[in-house]
């Protein structure tokens, strides 16, 4: 089945859901054998995949990040993987990709996010401090927009992540 993230309005702010069983829609229809037997596997094997991008230049390259093993990337519409050497843990959370300029990503790792904004090949540490792991973050429609979510506070950006502000707290 299709496993979407729910759509999240905040004032002043709409959200675009991520769509996971999108990256089960590529290139080419399955062979008579495949349709028969169901759906083969795609992707890196060895652990669930918790995010995809897909280049909006270039459809057959894609970015999965499988849950600890870093980031992986296609080049030729999901029949093959290669890991990504950048220099971040590969222990990546969350992977967000902005949906007005969809060569600009984000990731997240323990208590910082970190932006690409050249699909993946180079990355940035963005400003957040966190005093926990951060829980998820989403990027607005919006240019510029922002928001992140630790156990305890809800940070905004409204310059890329340049800057942040607690828009929230939770004293417990």
């Amino acid at each position: 089945g299709t496993i979407a993230q729910t759509p999240t309005t905040t004032p002043n702010m709409k959200l675009t859901p991520l769509v996971l069983g999108a990256s089960l829609l590529l290139a080419s229809p399955p062979s008579s054998a495949q349709a028969t037997q169901g759906l083969s596997p795609l992707g890196p094997l060895g652990g669930s995949t918790t995010a995809i991008a897909i280049d909006p230049l270039d459809p057959d390259r894609m970015i999965v990040t499988p849950y600890t093993q870093g980031l992986f990337l296609s080049t030729d519409g999901g029949d093959s993987f290669d890991h990504m050497s950048i220099s971040l843990p590969d222990d990546i959370d969350d992977l967000k990709q902005d949906p007005v300029n969809g060569q600009t990503l984000y990731l997240t790792e323990d208590k910082s996010i970190y932006k690409s904004l050249d699909f993946g090949a180079t990355w940035n540490p963005l400003g957040l401090t966190s005093t926990d792991t951060l829980k998820d973050f989403a990027v607005g429609s919006s240019a510029g927009r922002l928001l992140a979510f630790d156990a305890w506070q809800i940070y905004q950006s409204t310059d890329f992540g340049a800057n942040w502000v607690t828009v929230q707290s939770v004293v417990p």
